[in-house]
Parts: C-alpha cells; sequence; structure tokens
C-alpha cells in the first residue's frame, strides 16, 4: 500500500523574507518590463518603416507572438502582465537581425520547447508541492 507524505506542521521558511522578495520582483519588473517594451516597439517600428507594406514573415510573427501571450495567460502560466512580456520578447526573438523569412530559422522553437518544459516542471508534483506547503499561488 502506498503512504502518502504527510505535509510539515510549519511550512518551511524562504531563504529571504518575503517582503524582501516582493520587493526584488517590483524592482525588476518595473525597471526591465519597460525596456523589453520598448525594444518591442522599435523593433515594429523599424520593420514597418524598412518596407512600403509589412511582409507576411512580420505579420505571422507578430500574429504568433500574440497568440502566445494569449495561451500563457488562458493556461495561468504567467500574469497578463508576464504574459505580454513574454509575447513582445517572443515578437524580439522573431524579429532579431539576420533571421530569414521563416519561422523555423529563428528562435520561435527554441522559445516554444523552452515554454513547454518549464511549464510541465513547474506543474510535475503540484499535489506534493501544494501538501507541504510550497507550492506558488495557481494565479501565474
Amino acid at each position: 500500500m502506498i503512504q502518502l507524505m504527510q505535509p510539515p506542521a510549519t511550512p518551511p521558511l524562504k531563504a529571504i523574507p518575503p517582503a524582501r522578495d516582493r520587493l526584488q520582483s517590483r524592482i525588476l519588473v518595473w525597471t526591465v518590463a519597460p525596456l523589453i517594451y520598448f525594444a518591442g516597439a522599435m523593433a515594429v517600428t523599424e520593420s514597418c518603416l524598412d518596407i512600403p507594406r509589412i511582409s507576411s514573415f512580420h505579420q505571422i510573427s507578430i500574429a504568433v507572438s500574440l497568440l502566445f501571450a494569449l495561451l500563457v495567460w488562458r493556461l495561468k502560466a504567467a500574469t497578463p502582465a508576464a504574459a505580454a512580456c513574454g509575447g513582445v520578447i517572443c515578437l524580439l526573438l522573431t524579429f532579431s537581425p539576420g533571421q530569414t523569412e521563416s519561422l523555423h530559422h529563428t528562435a520561435l522553437p527554441p522559445l516554444i520547447a523552452l515554454f513547454v518544459l518549464t511549464y510541465a516542471a513547474t506543474r510535475a508534483g503540484r499535489y506534493r508541492k501544494a501538501s507541504a506547503g510550497l507550492a506558488e499561488s495557481r494565479k501565474g
């Protein structure tokens, strides 16, 4: 018979205090996110100004990036703001200089693999983590 592991009486504490953890997260978000959004806006603006009309490759890149962000948000793998950042990063990786007009030759396939692996890894053992008091909120 399989015996379930009993949760400890008190959950283990993190290495840093919760207030400091939240402060570090906020500082990171409020400094890095605007830079990512600015870089994304510049990449789209440059590609739109270089050519008379947006190429089908750029249209597909924008659509894939939006769908990626929407998927991440709908799966509750991230907050809406984090999903938007991920979508902009996806766009930047597909718009990177020197890329051919094919999504297969961009950083998109490794990005998709990274998302699938991290999503699976964070969901693995969720019941065990929750019973030990170590699981994070499901809100992203």
